[in-house]
């Protein structure tokens, strides 16, 4: 495509470089043309030729290493639900976009989790128990939200559905590392752990009903713990 005395802007730019990618003119894990190169195709400055290659990086078309040239790649479903809950926070703020967030994982857990009640293996189920055992080993520690997640995803990974799969990767680190530090971390901890083991009786017994829904109880008291507020310093004299 030529650009030759039209002005193009940067996004404009990235747009057409992804373009290409999708259409595989720029092949994944190729290196990506040089600014020069760019900047004389698209007779731009460098400026806006870096512009637009930021654009196509947080698209996640592009893999960069420090000190060498970016590589093209093209965007996991992982990145694609990253990159959108970072576009929402962008525009509606934590406040709004954390409970939709929230209430998605619910929708899709809840409704999940009855299959796994009547689909799971028995090599699947032990290794939800050995998830939920290694929960119990980190109550109070700092490694409990990672074993809580990884409780998680074991169940998940039972459907094996690939949107699923990738909630549980930053996004969820993410909503689980922000819970309030003020709370009794023991006790919280043992709390979450209780509701785990009563998840996976019901998994165990096949109760898919009832698996679905201690998990949507589960979530839905996990995010109300989230918006606890400290009492005031004025009332803890």
């Amino acid at each position: 495509m030529s650009f030759m005395g039209n002005k193009v802007d940067a996004s404009e730019i990235s747009l057409t470089i992804i373009a290409e990618i999708q259409h595989g003119v720029l092949p994944e894990k190729s290196l990506f043309p040089t600014e020069r190169d760019l900047s004389e195709r698209f007779s731009v400055s460098r400026t806006v030729i870096r512009e637009a290659l930021l654009r196509v990086q947080l698209e996640g078309y592009s893999k960069s290493e420090p000190g060498k040239r970016a590589r093209v790649c093209k965007p996991s479903i992982a990145d694609f639900i990253m990159s959108t809950a970072s576009k929402m926070r962008n525009s509606l703020g934590d406040n709004d976009t954390v409970p939709q967030m929230e209430q998605i994982r619910l929708y899709l857990e809840s409704g999940a989790i009855k299959e796994v009640a009547v689909k799971a293996t028995n090599m699947q189920i032990a290794n939800i128990k050995a998830r939920l055992d290694e929960n119990y080993k980190a109550i109070g520690s700092t490694d409990f939200a990672i074993t809580d997640r990884n409780f998680h995803k074991a169940i998940m990974d039972v459907v094996g559905n690939n949107i699923i799969i990738a909630l549980y990767g930053e996004y969820i680190d993410d909503m689980l590392s922000n819970r309030p530090t003020w709370q009794e971390q023991k006790e919280h901890d043992r709390l979450v752990y209780k509701e785990h083991h009563s998840i996976y009786e019901a998994i165990l017994n096949e109760d898919a009903q009832l698996a679905s829904d201690l998990i949507s109880a589960h979530l839905e008291r996990s995010y109300r713990s989230r918006l606890l507020t400290p009492l005031p310093s004025a009332f803890d004299s």
